[in-house]
């Protein structure tokens, strides 16, 4: 789970405290991997520089990890001749070193190197962090990549390598191997991108960090100089060309947004020209909602709309017909299990907030039954995990 690196209580700057002598050892190190591996011809400088070379993985506390892990990995690593099976074999051990526990969510931030391998243990983010750093310690290139999910909370990380050919193949570190890890978004209906972004160690220049006067005037995610999106290596994507009136805009800005931790969390942006906003490599068969940031929050400036399997705009303007009476099961995905037979409140999306419908009293089997829905209602239960909507008499959880 994509949590850990969120955390931040202090912005402590690279520039100012970096040690030259830890720099220069680490760069010492690393040339010399990059130079001793069989595959080292086939990565030139700019791939050693972004992908091997950084210190760091994410913002996890800075340690002398390069010669750590070169001692525990690199070996493996020397007894192949190209970069996928020796990054295979890396993460079989990896998979002895290191486990994913959940006692680590809400924790003060990253583990460093060090402390992963005593704990051997952490959250998505740090299994991230030491399979990057153990694929670089061993002179293969690598990156962090993540996602906001769009139909569950939070988000997920895991890595990348890239092979001679420069092609980029994603792994779990310690679960599945380069090549296989893409199976972890067929498993579930629910685990749909949206964006999946890479984290890098250079600037990216086209950021909308640089195209606006003031930083503080958009969403902090999007202040990040270092993250590059790249969906289109994932999924389908299609550009999704919105109407948006340059009235509702802030500074021709508006941003579309998934349902994510019980709020409408921006994704992407987009200027509007027009009173049209075009949203570039967008994931499908997911729930949006375009709106502005207004300093604190996003402001919603259309309806939710699903934008289907097909490629095609839905809007939940609440103007459907009704549905015949439905149940939901207790202990479906939306719902989460339920063990009481309080009533729960049901609310409708409603022009730019929730509003309070009614109370529905749970069945004797905490089964709840529904009645008089609009099938283009977006609709959720307080305190509950995911909106729903509902289509020829079935409940479709977002």
């Amino acid at each position: 789970m994509y949590s850990n690196a969120n955390y931040v209580s202090e912005v402590i700057f690279d520039c100012q405290t970096l040690q030259p002598d830890y720099l220069i050892a680490h760069i010492d190190t690393m040339v010399s991997i990059w130079q001793s591996t069989a595959w080292s011809s086939k990565i030139d400088f700019n791939q050693f520089c972004r992908y091997i070379l950084p210190f760091r993985a994410l913002n996890e506390p800075r340690s002398q990890w390069s010669t750590l892990l070169a001692q525990k990995y690199k070996s493996t690593a020397d007894s192949f001749i190209n970069i996928l099976s020796a990054a295979k074999a890396i993460n079989r051990l990896l998979a002895d070193d290191m486990k994913y526990l959940r006692c680590w969510m809400g924790s003060l931030g990253l583990q460093s190197i060090p402390n992963l391998i005593i704990s051997k243990s952490g959250m998505c983010d740090d299994l991230s962090v030491y399979g990057i750093c153990a694929m670089r310690a061993c002179g293969i290139p690598a990156a962090v990549d993540f996602t906001i999910w769009a139909k569950r909370d939070i988000g997920h990380s895991w890595g990348v390598i890239f092979d001679e050919d420069g092609k980029p193949i994603r792994f779990g570190p310690g679960e599945q191997n380069p090549g296989e890890h893409k199976i972890i978004f067929s498993q579930s209906e629910y685990r749909k991108l949206a964006k999946v972004f890479r984290r890098t160690f250079e600037i990216n220049h086209s950021g909308l960090w640089s195209k606006v006067d003031n930083i503080e005037a958009i969403p902090p995610f999007f202040r990040q100089r270092n993250i590059l999106d790249v969906t289109s290596e994932y999924t389908n994507t299609f550009d999704l060309v919105m109407p948006v009136k340059m009235s509702e805009a802030k500074d021709n800005l508006v941003y579309i947004c998934v349902f994510n931790s019980n709020k409408w969390t921006p994704v992407h942006w987009a200027m509007v020209k027009n009173n049209n906003a075009t949203f570039l490599a967008m994931g499908n068969d997911i729930l949006y909602l375009i709106g502005r940031f207004d300093g604190e929050m996003i402001v919603p400036v259309s309806p939710p709309f699903i934008f289907n399997k097909y490629f095609k705009v839905n809007y939940l303007t609440g103007n459907g017909g009704l549905s015949q009476p439905v149940i939901i099961q207790n202990n479906s995905w939306g719902l989460g299990l339920l063990k009481s037979l309080e009533p729960h409140k049901l609310y409708k999306w409603n022009i730019d907030d929730w509003t309070y419908v009614c109370e529905i009293y749970p069945n004797t089997d905490f089964s709840l039954s529904l009645s008089n829905l609009s099938e283009q209602t977006l609709y959720k239960f307080e305190g509950r995990q995911r909106p729903f909507t509902i289509k020829d008499n079935i409940i479709i959880w977002w």
